[in-house]
């Protein structure tokens, strides 16, 4: 039994792999005083013979303190081997979740073009080769940075939460002219990268993930993967060859 841990800013995701196969898997709240030994109950419920930790803040946390015995406990980091070739001109600020979500690639869709699209805090696009090279990207703000920094840096703008549907592209007051603007930007930025990159790679693969990846992924018209656990599907294939 293997177990991924990726800590985010807000949520902890605990997964229990057997092999390549999700078993269980668990999210925490960061902000739970006692998180760390909640994390120590769903542990002790089942036999951990590795674990990797991914911490988004890349710093040492408590979550290394709940592994015991014979456990083999692997620290995300830029040190470890990958089953991906990393292009990037600086690997030190690439995030650990880009890392994992391209990791996932080579078993997921071997020997082709693939396109990771992770739509949550921030929406990212990756590229990794036929060849399995991560060669780079794009980040842009996700949907709740959007609204946040139009209240944040205007005068006048009120701060307002999404919707739960799409609005449609013409607002006639000030929130549903905000609406309107994020929530059909993100689709029209999504969709355009996604343009872009197949007439560039035309057998390119698309694959969404990330928080926001449900409301967004039914919308898209064109043919994608949606790979909902992609990030602990990259950190267990970068267990397994660091074990």
């Amino acid at each position: 039994m293997k177990v991924i841990i990726d800590k985010g800013n807000t949520r902890t995701k605990v997964y229990f792999f057997a092999d390549k196969e999700i078993i269980q898997k668990t999210t925490i709240i960061n902000n739970d005083a006692d998180y760390v030994n909640v994390l120590k109950e769903i542990l002790d419920e089942k036999p951990v013979e590795a674990a990797i930790i991914s911490d988004v803040s890349g710093v040492r946390s408590r979550l290394e303190d709940s592994f015991w015995g014979d456990t083999k406990v692997v620290k995300m980091g830029n040190g470890l081997k990958f089953p991906v070739s990393i292009a990037y001109r600086t690997p030190e600020t690439l995030g650990y979740d880009r890392i994992a979500n391209a990791c996932a690639m080579p078993e997921l869709n071997p020997n082709q073009h693939s396109l990771v699209i992770d739509i949550g805090t921030c929406i990212k696009f990756d590229h990794i080769s036929e060849k399995g090279i991560f060669e780079g990207g794009s980040i842009s703000p996700g949907m709740m940075l959007r609204y946040r920094s139009l209240h944040e840096f205007t005068g006048n703008l009120p701060y307002i939460n999404a919707l739960d549907q799409i609005p449609p592209i013409m607002g006639d007051t000030t929130e549903s002219s905000i609406h309107a603007g994020v929530m059909n930007g993100i689709i029209d930025e999504i969709s355009g990268f996604i343009e872009r990159y197949r007439k560039k790679y035309q057998s390119i693969q698309i694959f969404v993930t990330g928080g926001d990846h449900e409301f967004f992924a039914p919308i898209l018209k064109s043919p994608i993967f949606v790979a909902p656990d992609l990030t602990a599907r990259g950190l267990n294939e970068i267990l397994d060859i660091n074990c």
